[in-house]
């Protein structure tokens, strides 16, 4: 290469460097309106949390799922950890006089969505305050097993919810394996230690221990439904979850929830003249510093190849947990 098309090509790389530098922080300073600057390295200091009551706001955006925060690149959509650190916050202050669950979401693990609800489970108990629960384009499976700690659930006109069930998706790559002559040997303590796996064929008996696992989700999933919904009884519960959806009308029809409103803002007002009418509603801000937005902007920017799309596939999707999820043909 010639020392001028080096040269060109040094000048190029640094200007794109220098692009996306200052476009990041432009972004990130226009994007966080309600907040102090505290520094470069440094998170932002919120400016708008009321200074009297107020009705905390939790965020279920996205799928749900325990790992999600726990990385730079997760400074939006489901945050499992923030969404726990929130309810411990609104728990420990006296001016918080309640919580709002803002819910749109599919649903994800057994585990995550157990663990919100019983948190949120755990404030009322605690607190003896109420929460209501805010349906948006849809709260299906483990969102609304979440919703479930609501003492009243309100969904958007145009909701979708319901899919209440459980299932446990395995992809097998074993005809693609043999055709390429890749060839997975495993080394077990047990004929079952490695159901599942994506290069083996499932046994029946195998089958039949993931339903167990599946059916046992199921149950637990009903239990809890049973437990909040006191006006159903378990053997309607058990016709309606069946694993469809349903629109809010015929959620409301069912008795799967309790209001629709047109509007995110009509079940603030409402919960607002219900609680009390000097409240405020407040949703504590998720601190991210200049450098968390950067580097979830270049991880965004990062394209893959077709073997790597493949291969994240095989490794994340269908991976044998068993899900709380909407998605069409695995209701």
């Amino acid at each position: 290469m010639k020392r001028k098309q080096l040269i060109g090509l040094i000048v190029a790389a640094s200007l794109f460097v220098v692009i996306c530098i200052i476009s990041m922080i432009t972004r990130y300073f226009l994007g966080n309106e309600t907040y102090e600057n505290k520094g470069l390295f440094g998170a932002m200091e919120e400016l708008d949390k009321p200074t009297g009551n107020y009705i905390g706001i939790i965020t279920i955006d996205g799928e749900i799922a325990a790992g999600s925060g726990s990385s730079f690149v997760s400074t939006a959509g489901y945050n499992h950890e923030r969404i726990l650190n929130n309810i411990e916050t609104y728990e420990s202050e006296k001016s918080n006089k309640g919580i709002m669950v803002y819910i749109n979401s599919p649903g994800g693990s057994v585990n995550a969505s157990d663990e919100v609800y019983l948190r949120l489970m755990e404030y009322k108990e605690k607190t003896e305050r109420p929460v209501w629960v805010y349906m948006a384009d849809e709260c299906c499976s483990g969102g609304y097993y979440i919703a479930m700690a609501g003492d009243r659930l309100i969904a958007n006109r145009n909701t979708w919810t319901g899919s209440i069930g459980v299932y446990v998706a395995l992809n097998n790559y074993k005809e693609l394996m043999d055709k390429l002559g890749v060839k997975t040997t495993y080394i077990k303590t047990g004929a079952n230690k490695a159901m599942g796996a994506a290069t083996e064929e499932l046994t029946e008996e195998q089958h039949d221990i993931l339903q167990g696992v599946v059916d046992e989700a199921y149950d637990q999933f009903i239990s809890v439904i049973v437990d909040n919904r006191t006006e159903l009884t378990e053997e309607k519960i058990r016709e309606l979850a069946d694993g469809r959806i349903y629109t809010a009308k015929q959620a409301l029809e069912f008795g799967l929830i309790d209001d629709i409103t047109k509007t995110y803002k009509e079940a603030e007002d409402l919960m607002i003249k219900e609680v009390g009418e000097d409240l405020e509603m407040y949703e504590i801000p998720a601190e991210t510093s200049f450098w968390d937005e950067f580097y979830a902007g270049l991880y965004g920017m990062k394209s893959k190849s077709d073997t790597e799309m493949l291969l994240d596939m095989m490794e994340n999707d269908n991976s044998g947990e068993a899900m709380y999820y909407a998605m069409p043909g695995q209701n």
